[in-house]
């Protein structure tokens, strides 16, 4: 039996008449590929990988996955085994853990790594015969998740983590107070209050403010109201305070509120220095929870002095790269104490966010950059509720385990390494990272043998994390590639949208290693061009997409960009964070947005079908001659915009802005005037999935109207205009 079958049969599929029998490998392939684990966990490049190293060469495609480790919550129903007080039933050999491609033989007293092939005799514990009327499966075969889904965690105890306590969720602020963000103070407070009352018993917090001198904030449940202490002695190593500065929430939750309600009055009036002590309170925050971990909120509105530029380092090749090594320095250190940071930037003239990237890109953390003051308050509400309230995976190790004769050739996201597999060096690596459901790393595979092993790449993830409240577990995602020396089925199940992210991927990595961002940008398009001319070859539609993607791609800011000391230097820096761990369908928004035309929203449209999906308008064609006449929906992935078109339904934009649309700016509060028109509730139901489905950051919504001064925001955005065919052939 063929290996693609035994894939076939564990995910249902029964062969059913002698046509199926003699089906191509194309069709069983196909077959085989609606059956597989969820591609939200795992996306390859193609759902089909070479056999033979020259098909490796010759498919002139980057052959590599897009894995998010985490995916949905446990408290969204994930499913879970439990070993009880047994050992976890791992391969002997890789460590790999029982997965539904594993085989049973011997009547099921052995069984087979998918991933090694070693096999080896099972536990008594754990022993159950096939049987024969289940079509030789164990009897509990539908019952354990990791004998018949790709998906699930296993539930662990304090011997996976060194026989100490699970990690408390913990939240750590170290908020600047000087002037430029004294006007955020108070949404910080109201905020986090609300997302207090949302937090188990086991949460802790903990707060330090800064400008000129340092604050520490001691929340003990005996004291009546938060005691505060400046330190002055910069130098010193002791902290003023004797005891740990975190709290238990529910313990001193007066304390804390009192302080909240009382934060943006408490340094009111103060005028903004050339330079705080950012560092030394960065520092002094990792001292106070070095021992606890947790997730370091980092507000900050004012220049830090160690990032100021001197004359020599004002080029335009040297600000597109870390100036001052400072942050890169502390994280090897921080990454053990398992702090991850969150940042938030007002800007005070150029901040220098590249250096400050080093401190979240090393850290699997954040960063946020508010340059437009008219919308900086209601996007850092937005950001910042998300960020306290999302579901994480603390203390969190992920491994990555494909199957023999491949090996990882390298890695792409923001993480940091703690030490490779001792198993084996070359299938394995290990990373800590504390995670969100959404962000992703990239695998870039190699065939290391001439020929594959096997007519089948097994991939394993595996990731160990304390959830919130307590469990110790570790989420096992499983995915199965059948590998074929046929170039032309290669391409046709090539996945264009990830083949362009890991294109991009590959540029950052490039970008941080040459320092050139000419020299990243000619990578870029020589990858597409030669895909594109594959895809003409092979006379694949498929893969001729990828032209559209390459545009997007150069025209990209953060490929094509005059970097110079300003805010716009700073905000391509801060993409060029997000897109590091950017999972696909966020990422190409950036760069392919998606354009419909709310005109044409049939009554059927925007709204939930039968199985809870989201069903989406028409998309337009991204072109001048699409948008001469209507109202029009852009999702940029940063950004909604809404084009008012000078050829349009009066009447339509009355329902939807109110009568006097045109004679007066827009913003979303215009939105949904008439709310007997259903427009206006397929308007809205539109824009809020597609903020739902933005995991980085919330997306602010644009109005503009055709002839505005900042109509080339919109313009520039559309693609076929630019789209030469010539432009990719030789």
């Amino acid at each position: 039996m063929s290996v693609h079958k035994k894939i076939l049969e564990k995910h249902g599929y029964q062969e059913q008449d002698h046509q199926q029998q003699q089906q191509s490998e194309q069709d069983k392939v196909k077959i085989l590929l609606s059956k597989l684990v969820n591609s939200q966990y795992i996306r390859p490049t193609s759902q089909v990988f070479p056999m033979s190293k020259s098909t490796y060469f010759d498919a002139k495609m980057p052959f590599a996955i897009v894995a998010t480790p985490f995916g949905p919550s446990i408290e969204e129903g994930f499913p879970c085994v439990d070993f009880g007080n047994n050992v976890i039933l791992r391969c002997e050999n890789c460590r790999g853990y029982l997965n539904p491609y594993m085989t049973f033989h011997q009547q099921g007293e052995d069984i087979r790594c998918n991933l090694c092939l070693m096999q080896m005799r099972i536990p008594a514990y754990f022993y159950q015969p096939l049987n024969e009327e289940n079509n030789f499966q164990r009897s509990d075969y539908y019952e354990r998740a990791d004998l018949s889904q790709g998906s699930y965690d296993i539930r662990v105890g304090q011997d996976y983590n060194n026989n100490r306590p699970p990690m408390a969720p913990t939240y750590f602020f170290m908020i600047d107070v000087s002037y430029k963000t004294q006007g955020i103070l108070s949404i910080l407070s109201s905020v986090l209050k609300e997302a207090i009352s949302k937090y188990n018993d086991r949460t802790q917090i903990g707060f330090i403010t800064f400008d000129k001198q340092i604050q520490l904030y001691n929340f003990d449940s005996k004291l009546k109201s938060a005691q505060m202490v400046v330190i002055t002695d910069m130098t010193t190593q002791e902290l003023p305070i004797p005891g740990e500065l975190v709290f238990n929430v529910f313990d001193s939750k007066d304390q804390i509120f009192a302080f909240l309600d009382n934060l943006d009055i408490m340094f009111q009036n103060r005028p903004q220095p050339e330079a705080t002590q950012f560092c030394n309170a960065l520092v002094i925050s990792q001292k106070i929870i070095q021992f606890v971990g947790g997730k370091l909120i980092i507000v900050n509105g004012s220049q830090i002095e160690q990032l100021q530029l001197k004359a020599q380092q004002q080029k335009q090749n040297i600000l597109a790269f870390p100036s001052n090594p400072i942050f890169s320095q502390l994280t090897p250190e921080m990454h053990f104490q398992n702090i991850c940071p969150s940042i938030f930037i007002f800007p005070n003239g150029y901040m220098n966010v590249i250096t400050l990237n080093d401190l979240a890109r090393h850290l699997n953390g954040d960063l946020f950059y508010y340059d437009d003051i008219n919308s900086a308050h209601k996007n850092f509400f937005y950001d910042l509720k998300d960020v306290l309230e999302r579901d994480y995976a603390w203390e969190a190790v992920f491994r990555i385990r494909p199957s023999m004769g491949w090996r990882i050739r390298q890695t792409y996201g923001n993480y940091s390494i703690k030490n490779n597999d001792l198993l084996n060096l070359t299938q394995c690596d290990q990373q800590f990272i504390l995670l969100y459901r959404s962000k992703s790393l990239t695998y870039e595979l190699e065939l290391l043998n001439p020929t594959a092993r096997t007519d089948t790449l097994y991939i394993q993830s595996a990731t160990l994390y304390t959830s919130q409240s307590g469990q110790r577990r570790i989420r096992v995602h499983n995915y199965a590639l059948p590998l074929t020396d046929d170039i032309n089925l290669i391409y046709q199940m090539a996945d264009v949208p990830t083949i362009s992210a890991v294109i991009l991927k590959l540029g950052l990595y490039k970008l941080y290693k040459t320092l050139s961002p000419i020299d990243t940008s000619r990578f870029i398009y020589l990858s597409i061009k030669v895909l594109y001319e594959m895809g003409l070859e092979k006379q694949d539609e498929n893969v001729i997409q990828i032209a559209q993607y390459g545009i997007g791609l150069m025209k990209n800011a953060v490929f094509n960009s005059t970097y110079s000391q300003s805010t716009n230097t700073d905000i391509v820096n801060q993409q060029r964070l997000w897109f590091n761990y950017m999972n696909v369908d966020e990422l190409t928004s950036y760069y392919l947005p998606s354009l419909f035309k709310i005109d044409d929203i049939a009554p059927d449209e925007c709204i939930l079908d039968n199985n809870g999906y989201f069903i989406f308008p028409q998309q337009v064609t991204l072109s001048l001659e699409s948008i001469q006449s209507g109202i029009f929906l852009m999702d940029c992935g940063n950004l909604i915009i809404i084009y008012i078109s000078k050829q349009h339904n009066q009447q339509l934009c009355s329902d939807i802005f109110g009568n006097y649309y045109m004679q007066q700016p827009l913003q979303e509060d215009n939105l949904y005037f008439k709310s007997e028109n259903p427009i206006n509730n397929q308007l809205h139901s539109l824009i809020q999935e597609l903020r739902r489905q933005k995991h980085t950051k919330y997306e602010p919504l644009q109005i503009i109207k055709q002839g505005d001064k900042n109509e080339k925001i919109f313009l520039q955005r559309l693609i076929y205009d630019d789209l030469n065919p010539k432009l990719f052939k030789i």
